[in-house]
């Protein structure tokens, strides 16, 4: 199925599901306002984005993972333990903040280079 009918599919089946372009580096350049792109692949994901970058989970929940380990570290380094705390289980806080995580369901669009 091509991707124009793929994409009209999914938003058919799912309507209340908002539609996400996203732009790979090479499509963007540093000469021109505007560039030409094609509809790329399509599918129905999961993100979630920080102030830093989108995570996608199919692909990068063990990037995220990572980045809220980083994040945890800083936080014990500037603030230190909590009272009464004598241990830090750093698995068990990195493992609660990734549950909070909030998924977003979307139908991303991938555009391409022409």
């Amino acid at each position: 199925m091509d991707n124009q009918k793929e994409l009209f599919r999914l938003m058919q089946e799912n309507p209340q599901m908002e539609v996400i372009p996203m732009v790979y580096e090479d499509v963007i350049g540093e000469d021109y306002s505007s560039y030409q792109g094609k509809l790329g692949k399509v599918s129905l994901e999961q993100y979630y984005s920080t102030d830093e970058r989108i995570y996608i989970r199919s692909k990068d929940e063990e990037e995220l993972e990572e980045y809220m380990s980083e994040l945890l570290e800083q936080d014990y380094e500037e603030f230190g333990k909590a009272p009464g705390v004598k241990e830090v289980n750093f698995e068990l806080m990195l493992s609660n903040r990734m549950e909070k995580i909030e998924w977003k369901e979307v139908i991303l669009l991938y555009i391409e280079q022409i």
